[in-house]
Order: C-alpha cells, then sequence, then structure tokens
C-alpha cells in the first residue's frame, strides 16, 4: 500500500511540474507577443500566440491568446482565419475557470470581435457562401452566440447586393435563434424586419423607377407594429410613389395626413417642409398658380432654415413665369443664386438657367446670354451646360451674331450626349448654312 501512495505521489510531483513548465512557458510567450502587440508588430506577434494557442491549450493564458490571435489575423486581413479560430475558442473560454479572475469579459470580447472579422470578411460572393456553410454545417454546431451575427452579416450582405428576399430569410432566422436568450435583441431585428428592410426595398424600387412596386411593398409593411415616427416615412414614401405612379388622389390624401400629423408636434419635425413642398408642386402642376404663390410665400418663411428652402423659389419662379410676373421670377431666382448653400451645385446652375430663359421669353437676349454664361462655361453639371449652350446659341442667333451661334451650336456636338439637344444643334445650324444670307 505504502509503495502505492508514493507511486502515486510521485506522479503528482512529475504532472504538477509539468504544469508549472508549462504555465511558464506559456506566459513567457505570451509576454513576448505582448511586447510584440504594443510595438505595432503584429507579424512578430502571430506565431507567438499560435504556438500558446497550439502547444499549450491547458495553460492560464491560453483563451486570451486566442482572442488576441484572432485580433491579429484580423487585422492582418486573414478574416476568415479569425472567424474558425474564435468559433473553435468561444465555448473553452467561457468554460475555464481560470477567466473569471484573468479575464471576466472575454466571452463578450470573443462575440464582439466576431462580429467585427464577420464585417470585415471581403465582399466576394465566396464571403455569402462561408457564412452559409457556418449556419448549415453538420460537422460543427455553430455556437448560439455566433449564429445571430452571422445570420444578421448574411443579411446585411444580401440586402447590399439587392437580394431583398434572401435578406428577410436572415433575418427571420436571426430572431428565430435568438427568440428565447435575448428579448432585447430580437425586438431590434423585428423591427428590422417590419420596417427597415421592407422600406430600403420600397425605395430601392422606388429609385428604380418602379413605382407601383414600392407601393405594393409599403402597403404590405404592418402598420400596426411600426413606431410614430416609422409611420412616417412609410406614409411619405408611399405618397411620392403614388405621385410618380400618377395617382395624385391617393397621394394627395398622404400628404394631407402627414401635414395634419406634423402640424400637431412640438418642436415643428424637419419633414414637414417636405409635405409642404409635395403640396405646393401638386397645385403648381395643376396650374393653381395664385394658390401655390399664397401657400408658397407662407412656407417659405416659415420653414426659412430648411437645407432646400430655395425649392421653395423654384416653384415661386415657375408660378410667376406662367402668370407673366417676369420681375417676380427674375427676383426670386437671383435670391437662390445669394443662397451660401446652392454656390456650386447643382441649383445654382439650374436658377441661372432658368433666370436666363425669364429673359429670352422677354427677348432680352443680351441679358440671357450672360445668365446663361456661368453655366455654359462650366463644367460641373454637363446637362444644363448643354441646354444654356443651346439658349445662347439661339439668342446670338436672334441678335444677328451667325459667326457666335455657329461656334457654340458646334461646341455642343462636342461637349454633351444629350441627343435632344445635339439634334436641335444640328438642325438650327443647318438652318443658318442653308439660308441665304439676303434672307437670313
Amino acid at each position: 500500500m505504502d509503495a502505492i501512495v508514493c507511486a502515486l505521489a510521485w506522479q503528482s510531483l512529475i504532472f504538477l511540474s509539468q504544469v508549472m513548465v508549462d504555465t511558464r512557458s506559456s506566459q513567457d510567450l505570451y509576454r513576448k507577443a505582448s511586447v510584440a502587440i504594443a510595438a505595432h508588430d503584429i507579424p512578430a506577434a502571430i506565431p507567438l500566440l499560435e504556438e500558446i494557442v497550439q502547444q499549450h491549450g491547458t495553460s492560464s493564458v491560453a483563451s486570451i491568446a486566442a482572442f488576441h490571435l484572432a485580433e491579429c489575423y484580423a487585422l492582418s486581413q486573414r478574416c476568415e482565419e479569425a472567424l474558425d479560430l474564435l468559433i473553435v475558442w468561444n465555448e473553452l473560454a467561457s468554460g475555464l475557470p481560470v477567466n473569471e479572475r484573468l479575464a471576466p469579459e472575454l466571452p463578450a470580447q470573443y462575440q464582439r470581435l466576431y462580429k467585427q472579422a464577420a464585417a470585415a470578411l471581403p465582399s466576394e460572393s465566396t464571403s455569402i457562401l462561408k457564412f452559409e456553410q457556418l449556419l448549415s454545417a453538420n460537422d460543427r454546431q455553430l455556437p448560439l452566440a455566433f449564429k445571430v451575427p452571422t445570420a444578421c452579416e448574411l443579411a446585411r450582405r444580401y440586402e447590399r447586393d439587392r437580394d431583398y428576399a434572401a435578406a428577410q430569410h436572415w433575418l427571420e432566422q436571426a430572431v428565430e435563434y435568438c427568440l428565447d436568450s435575448d428579448q432585447e435583441l430580437c425586438s431590434i431585428l423585428q423591427g428590422q424586419l417590419n420596417f427597415e428592410l421592407p422600406l430600403a426595398r420600397a425605395s430601392f424600387e422606388y429609385a428604380h423607377a418602379r413605382p407601383a412596386s414600392s407601393i405594393t411593398i409599403l402597403q404590405q409593411m404592418p402598420s400596426d407594429l411600426l413606431t410614430r415616427d416609422q409611420q412616417f416615412s412609410r406614409r411619405f414614401l408611399l405618397a411620392e410613389a403614388q405621385l410618380a405612379a400618377g395617382d395624385r388622389s391617393s397621394a394627395a390624401t398622404e400628404l394631407a395626413w402627414l401635414a395634419e400629423q406634423g402640424e400637431q408636434l412640438e418642436p415643428t419635425p424637419t419633414w414637414l417642409a417636405s409635405v409642404a413642398l409635395r403640396r405646393a408642386e401638386m397645385l403648381v402642376a395643376d396650374g393653381s398658380y395664385v394658390s401655390a404663390q399664397v401657400q408658397l410665400i407662407r412656407d417659405r418663411k416659415r420653414f426659412a432654415a430648411f437645407e432646400n428652402v430655395y425649392e421653395f423659389d423654384f416653384l415661386l419662379a415657375r408660378c410667376a413665369i406662367a402668370r407673366i410676373e417676369f420681375d417676380q421670377a427674375e427676383m426670386v431666382l437671383k435670391r437662390i443664386l445669394q443662397l451660401p448653400q446652392v454656390l456650386g451645385k447643382e441649383p445654382a446652375a439650374r436658377a441661372a438657367w432658368l433666370l436666363g430663359e425669364t429673359y429670352f421669353l422677354q427677348a432680352r437676349y443680351a441679358e440671357a446670354i450672360s445668365a446663361y454664361a456661368p453655366v455654359a462655361n462650366g463644367d460641373s453639371f454637363p446637362d444644363w451646360r448643354a441646354r444654356a449652350l443651346l439658349q445662347s446659341a439661339k439668342c446670338h442667333e436672334l441678335l444677328g451674331h451667325e459667326a457666335d451661334a455657329l461656334a457654340q451650336y458646334a461646341r455642343i456636338s462636342e461637349t454633351t450626349d444629350n441627343p435632344y439637344v445635339t439634334q436641335e444643334a444640328k438642325q438650327r445650324m443647318a438652318a443658318i448654312q442653308t439660308t441665304p444670307p439676303s434672307l437670313r
């Protein structure tokens, strides 16, 4: 008996000495790796951390080393290796008692780094395949802590690729994964399913001239599950899509509801200016210029801080031109050109062109040429430049400056791809060149 006890004691001493050697060895490697990381020498740190993980997996620093190794992989654009390492070591990290003392937050850090590495994985189609394989692999169960971010990353990537059906599928999977474990996250994801994803899909359809499809998506959203602000966003886009589809009556109803709701809120919501603008646009389109002017003057003053306040002025100018109030139109357009927020931007080119048009309609051709000049001689807005060149050339032609007119018509052909402008310029050139001087 005594011999057996002595043998066991001897074996225990050998085991303890091995553990101590292993601990000292792993801690020494970890210290060297820490020095390399502090010096931003990631290539030097990686093999040291790999040695700890591969050869000292039971040491007190192994799970911490695995986390930092995954960080180094991610920093070195080796995101797939980082993801694989985090998946393998997540359960080990949460199960090692030593972490309660050395790194109590380590499991949460693993999950956070997993999300970051997943988002940083290159955007090729193989990345989507990688995540789908992780969730469907039969040979290894993906930890629950990583299932949700994996499904969310898949949804994000499919949404980015405009595959909204696949994005919806993976968001639904993410909700299912966290249904019994994280009610707060589940609620956030459900909100994305009910509002953010369908709104993005509807916006995409609207932007690509498919308003009917946009309307269908917006009308199918579960309005009773949306917040008040989400309802405002949904119904404004719905009004926009209805206008684009020619359903002016339905659009007017949506805009009236939004205006009524917005008037009741304190402080006044910023989107109320856009609603007022759309309602005024409808009046102008219907030819109700007097009513539109009254509303525009009131709203332009009320929403003076609106970033796109110049859009009210553009509508006022259209009303004035339609009513042959050219002095009023000129004043409003010059006001636009003085706004700091339009300098060097498209609204300035548009305003300068329209100012030239007001002079052109009054046969004030020299003034029209001067108004068109900043746009005609610029390079930033080729479509407005082409229009300004065409109108300026017409002014020269009407003033009898045939050489200048021909030069500008020729310049249009060289500088624009607009087929309508180019065709008209060629026709005008041919008319000048074929008309006898005595008849010009």
